[in-house]
């Protein structure tokens, strides 16, 4: 197909979906801006990564350079009800992000031998630095109120739902999208399902965030139908991925979302469980008779099951002993795992290497024992620092002054919990940038909904983000009130 005719579909396609939002679902200005930055991880592809900047010996990706110029323009166009809103919260997580990465740099400056070592400790923080500003400019520029808040998650969902179809369909008829889909490794050759951010374990979180969420939109009593058929296309997704540990965080995060759900709603959580068993088990079960969900316990045909349990358990073990060898500085931010990160040839995942004595492969397959072995103990700390501050600022509003707002801040909750889960087996979030843009574009978004909430029942823009306890003191982190 010609290239030109190819851009003049894809431009074509692009503004009949904007119409479809605007006429049909109210889509608007900032809407469609954070739907264009939700939807970035899933259209960038692997192989735009071959356009790099070479620095010191270390790639510096075109995608940072993308992020960037949008977080600089980005930065003059805030909405000041928004700002208003994650004033508090910014201002805490940002001390937090701050010392976080502070001492990253002294870990790497403490092991570096050469200045391509430096280079390379750059090379991991900007890699990461550049999804969080870029999300946080980004949620900042969006309006929040409860008109917008719908559209907001809706476009979040559509993300998940778009990325979905493209994993169940990729599996269900690999040789259609081996054409279409030409990266440099392709999971395709491998029996799973497309995963367009950041291989099948990144697709598999992102695809467990959505169906939180749209259970939540679901409870709140919004777009109902819409949200079941989306939850139970993530759940399709999700399956397809063959990431194994995405079961497990699975039900951790259903324990989670119907304890917190049933608390607000009772009946109601009741029928969305036996809406999720309809959609969900006939669905899995036809799923299973097309596609060989056996899988699940194996590796790819032909392989022994467990081979690739019994290697990254063999990584984690190798991370948590080089990190308990050198518990306060590590061994340097990005000098111990340097060919993890953004790794578009899948070279990271095949190659065996020694980590002080160990066999390990070049991920460890865990993101705290990557940061600990990278950057010890205090890094370790501070990284679960800045998680529990992220958590206590998703805290749910109180059921009676907004049902939506409590199903929907539920969702976000739940979607939180099942990355943190899936992070214990595994290190997209540092290792994959792409990956990173969306969860800090999902949590962040899920602190202003949850602060525009509980505002709405204090009705003052600082009290809620600080309350006074009965003995007046001041508590350290934005907390629900329920």
């Amino acid at each position: 197909m010609d290239a030109a005719l190819l851009i003049f579909l894809a431009l074509f396609a692009g503004a009949l979906a904007a119409a479809v939002l605007r006429l049909g679902f109210g889509f608007r200005g900032t809407d469609f801006l954070f739907l264009l930055m939700a939807l970035l991880p899933a259209v960038w592809m692997s192989r735009l990564n071959q356009y790099s900047v070479t620095f010191g010996g270390s790639p510096f990706f075109l995608l940072w350079w993308v992020l960037g110029f949008l977080s600089l323009v980005l930065l003059w166009f805030p909405n000041g009800q928004t700002r208003g809103l994650l004033r508090v919260p910014f201002r805490k997580l940002s001390v937090v992000l701050v010392a976080l990465f502070g001492f990253f740099t002294i870990s790497n400056a403490a092991n570096a031998e050469t200045d391509g070592d430096v280079i390379v400790g750059i090379h991991a923080s900007c890699a990461h630095l550049s999804a969080v500003v870029a999300a946080w400019l980004t949620v900042r520029c969006c309006r929040i109120n409860d008109a917008r808040i719908p559209q907001i998650v809706l476009a979040l969902l559509i993300v998940g739902a778009g990325v979905a179809a493209l994993s169940v369909l990729s599996a269900l008829m690999p040789g259609m999208f081996r054409s279409i889909v030409a990266t440099e490794k392709t999971v395709l050759e491998t029996g799973r399902g497309f995963s367009p951010i950041g291989g099948p374990a990144a697709t598999a979180m992102t695809l467990l965030m959505a169906y939180c969420l749209a259970c939540g939109q679901l409870l709140g009593g919004r777009r109902r139908l819409l949200s079941a058929g989306i939850l139970g296309l993530c759940f399709l997704g999700m399956l397809t991925t063959l990431a194994r540990a995405a079961v497990l965080s699975f039900a951790i995060s259903n324990l989670y979302l119907f304890r917190g759900l049933w608390r607000g709603f009772g009946r109601r959580t009741l029928v969305l469980a036996i809406v999720t068993a309809v959609v969900l088990v006939p669905a899995g079960i036809w799923l299973g008779r097309v596609y060989s969900l056996e899988r699940l316990i194996s590796d790819v045909p032909g392989q022994a099951a467990g081979r690739s349990v019994a290697a990254r358990s063999m990584s984690m073990k190798a991370a948590f002993h080089f990190g308990a060898t050198h518990p306060w500085l590590g061994g340097g931010w990005g000098l111990v795992y340097p060919f993890a990160r953004d790794d578009p040839l899948g070279q990271g995942r095949v190659q065996l290497v020694y980590i002080d004595g160990y066999p390990s492969l070049t991920k460890p397959h865990t993101l705290f024992g990557l940061v600990f072995a990278e950057a010890g103990v205090p890094g370790l700390f501070l990284l679960l620092l800045y998680f529990w501050g992220m958590w206590r600022c998703l805290s749910p509003p109180d059921v009676a002054a907004s049902a939506y707002g409590y199903g929907v801040v539920q969702g976000f909750r739940a979607g939180f919990l099942s990355f943190m889960a899936m992070s214990v087996v595994q290190d997209t979030l540092i290792t994959t940038t792409k990956l990173a843009l969306y969860f800090y574009l999902f949590a962040i978004m899920g602190m202003a909904v949850s602060a525009h909430y509980r505002m709405e029942r204090s009705g003052t823009a600082e009290g809620f983000l600080i309350p006074v306890s009965e003995a007046g003191r001041r508590r350290r982190w934005p907390v629900g009130q329920s």
